[in-house]
């Protein structure tokens, strides 16, 4: 790969990164406003679920939605081709040095075309 297509692939991952990391605060965000309204308005749902379900639901959520998240990133970087080819790391956590020295930043091996 060339630098002008991992500039634009990592440019693309970033667009998806942001729709992702945005849709997952978005969602995070709505069960806790979506709960109080629902106890401000409803009378009484709370109670109709025992406390320890309640609690193992609120777990569930949280531990839950990012690694769903995390997920979602992990195949954005996989479509987007930013996995190193040698020791399959991330090429978009560290990327102005991948783009200036044309190396991996975990294995240091080539990861650009330098023929190109």
């Amino acid at each position: 790969m060339t630098h002008n297509q991992l500039s634009s692939r990592i440019d693309a991952f970033r667009r998806s990164e942001r729709r992702i990391l945005s849709l997952g605060l978005a969602v995070l965000f709505a069960l806790p406003l979506g709960l109080v309204t629902s106890h401000l308005f409803s009378l009484g749902w709370p109670d109709l679920i025992p406390n320890r379900l309640f609690s193992v639901l609120i777990w569930v959520w949280l531990l839950g939605l990012p690694t769903c998240v995390f997920i979602f990133l992990w195949r954005a970087l996989k479509r987007h081709g930013l996995l190193c080819p040698h020791c399959h790391h991330s090429l978009a956590n560290k990327y102005p040095r991948v783009l200036t020295e044309g190396t991996c930043s975990w294995c240091g091996r080539s990861v650009v075309d330098v023929s190109a």
